[in-house]
């Protein structure tokens, strides 16, 4: 609309986008391996957001794919523990406003304390939470895996992270779960047996566009 003497409004003369800093932060998956590409689900999500009028400057340490913002903190191998370790020195260099957390796979293929796993996934959060109080938090499910003895551990893990979201909830916490696992099917892992195809990551994007885009909406 025109102002007095066809001139726009000062306000709309004025408008900045200030881009939505993400997170990525994870292991090999959120590196991108597996795909033919190693952008992984990253490009095609920040795609979807850039289309739905979100401006997105994906943050973090490590660099990984062929697209233009590929930084992320993905660290191929990290166990939750690991990942943990690094974290609040990475939330403090990157200050996102979103971090996407896909970790615990690592944790299953080793089988490492998996009793306890749930348990240094709730820690994780509430370090996060703690450095970034006002971010917003997603977290996810595991993804299915094409090794039958993991994927029992896989479902293991699973069943304990909604009461995981839900407690950080009523603790007035933003933090919400995507379940990754109900998003994929094994047929969307590839020869490996752990890292998704394009067709899985491209459901993976799909999945955190879904839960992001209601929060995220211009």
């Amino acid at each position: 609309m025109l102002g007095v003497g066809g001139c726009a409004p000062a306000a709309a003369q004025q408008v900045e986008t200030v881009p939505v800093r993400i997170m990525p932060l994870g292991a090999s998956i959120t590196w991108g391996h597996g795909s033919s590409s190693d952008d992984g689900y990253r490009r095609i999500l920040r795609e979807r957001l850039s289309e739905a009028g979100v401006a997105v400057d994906l943050v973090g340490s490590q660099r990984s794919g062929s697209m233009t913002d590929a930084e992320h903190e993905g660290h191929p191998g990290y166990r939750i523990d690991q990942v943990a370790g690094g974290v609040s020195q990475w939330l403090a260099d990157a200050r996102p406003d979103v971090v996407l957390i896909n970790v615990g796979t690592n944790d299953t293929i080793q089988n490492r304390d998996l009793a306890d796993a749930p348990d240094r996934l709730r820690r994780l959060i509430d370090s996060i939470v703690a450095v970034r109080p006002g971010a917003l938090v997603v977290f996810s499910s595991l993804v299915p895996s094409g090794d039958l003895e993991c994927e029992k551990r896989v479902r293991a893990f699973n069943a304990a992270l909604p009461s995981i979201a839900q407690a950080q909830r009523e603790a007035g916490h933003r933090v919400v779960l995507v379940d990754l696992h109900g998003a994929l099917t094994v047929t969307d892992i590839g020869p490996d047996r752990i890292h998704p195809t394009d067709a899985g990551y491209r459901r993976i994007a799909d999945a955190w566009f879904a839960a992001l885009q209601p929060q995220l909406a211009p």
